[in-house]
């Protein structure tokens, strides 16, 4: 997806989950930096990110989560400009 993005940064939303329903979400990284589509330097908290931006991403990574019923840690990928 990101080759048909312009610009685009590679942030990752870390969230936790249970098979209770509960879900939270603990931080971004961003992974923008990266050789032949490998990872080479993760940056937390990423410093792209508005406060509202986090937020808004951080709630739809857990919408996702928890429309998927997914239980366990997990990186959830977001695209942003």
């Amino acid at each position: 997806m990101e080759k048909y993005i312009e610009n685009p940064r590679h942030v990752e939303i870390q969230v936790l989950a249970d098979e209770y329903d509960n879900s939270i979400y603990i931080g971004e990284r961003d992974c923008s930096v990266q050789r032949r589509n490998q990872k080479i330097l993760e940056e937390s908290p990423s410093t792209v990110l508005s406060d509202d931006l986090r937020t808004k991403m951080g709630k739809s990574a857990l919408k996702a989560v928890k429309a998927s019923r997914y239980t366990n840690a997990r990186n959830c990928r977001i695209f942003s400009r």
